[in-house]
């Protein structure tokens, strides 16, 4: 159904591959920890970021990770904004083997372990800011809920207060001043330690639209608080089990090297180290996207046949015989984006298919 609509699929990506057979070995190398905690993916419009932050999530799933993803381009999704993304990032939540969706989803269940809400309550205690109304609010309703007996209808509150902090919701609305700033990330540690006492070895961090910051924050001073939030997720030594993919056009990967060399720094906080991500940044070796050739296009129609067959049984290879090779490879010599030419082919198999149809059968 995502490739009718011109999507990559949220599964088997590996199997829809052609084409990319650095990204694997290299995002591999980013969950091991051998090549850094983070990396870069530069394509143009069209060329699979989208498709490639897919296959680097399903792998580090295979890899014992959790995952988070966001959109830089979608509402409230402004890099500059942590505390605004925070809960929209951890909303996205995907926990490995495991059916839990969200982070909400996760908490609830730590709330309801008697072991896992006593390391939630000293994750608070270590890592909240000190001397906040969020930590201590948060640390007095934990402490409610652990001295209650079962499922006590008097901590409901208190239950509701503590998910409502600790996913962020309460503080999305504020400004992103340092405290706000700081607050955030030390939200984040809290959020990724818990992923880990769940069984995750880590959590990975997929963001999707980065060139966004240029084509979305109008001011240089907000494209500088993005340079600060991004410099945090990336090298912020105190996220040692954290794994950060960016994806992003090539001309914005210039700019955006272009842009920290420039940028004052005075401004960030001992967390946002700008610095050491410039001089990263401007050393590594992106991994580079590219357009399908023919051969590959070719490639990936014979795949999408197989599956389309697969799923389909007899009805989805009489279509496929319907077709003919000729078309096929007329589609795939199409001079017209992917998507484009994976919806063609599926919306023609899909005719023949419905074709066979009887009537009252």
């Amino acid at each position: 159904m995502r490739l009718r609509s011109g999507l990559p699929p949220v599964e088997g990506l590996n199997e829809m591959t052609v084409g990319q057979d650095s990204i694997v070995p290299r995002a591999k190398h980013l969950l091991d920890g051998e090549s850094g905690r983070w990396m870069v993916l530069s394509g143009d419009y069209g060329e699979g970021k989208s498709h490639a932050l897919g296959l680097v999530r399903e792998l580090a799933h295979r890899e014992g990770f959790a995952t988070c993803q966001l959109s830089a381009d979608g509402t409230s999704s402004a890099l500059n904004h942590p505390q605004r993304f925070l809960p929209i990032l951890l909303g996205t939540l995907e926990m490995p083997r495991q059916t839990t969706y969200g982070y909400e989803e996760l908490l609830a269940d730590t709330l309801a372990d008697g072991v896992r809400i006593r390391d939630l309550a000293d994750n608070v205690e270590t890592y909240l800011v000190e001397g906040t109304v969020m930590k201590e609010e948060t640390n007095w309703h934990l402490g409610r809920i652990m001295r209650a007996s079962g499922d006590d209808e008097a901590t409901w509150s208190s239950r509701e207060l503590v998910l409502t902090n600790l996913t962020g919701e309460s503080g999305r609305h504020r400004q992103a001043a340092p405290p706000i700033r700081l607050a955030t990330y030390r939200l984040l540690r809290v959020a990724v330690e818990t992923v880990v006492k769940a069984g995750a070895k880590g959590l990975l961090i997929l963001i999707d639209e980065v060139e966004s910051i240029f084509t979305k924050l109008p001011t240089i001073r907000s494209r500088h608080g993005a340079y600060r939030v991004l410099a945090t997720l990336c090298e912020w030594p105190a996220l040692t089990t954290v794994r950060t993919v960016l994806a992003l056009t090539p001309d914005s990967l210039v700019h955006l090297r272009d842009a920290l060399k420039a940028s004052s720094l005075s401004d960030a906080l001992d967390c946002e180290p700008l610095r050491l991500w410039s001089r990263a940044l401007a050393a590594m070796a992106p991994v580079a996207l590219r357009s399908m050739g023919a051969s590959e296009r070719h490639e990936l129609t014979q795949r999408i046949q197989s599956l389309y067959t697969s799923v389909y049984q007899q009805r989805g290879i009489a279509a496929h015989n319907a077709i003919g090779s000729g078309t096929v490879e007329q589609i795939a010599r199409t001079p017209a984006p992917l998507r484009v030419v994976v919806r063609t082919l599926i919306d023609l198999l899909d005719s023949h298919r419905y074709s066979t149809f009887q009537v009252g059968g």
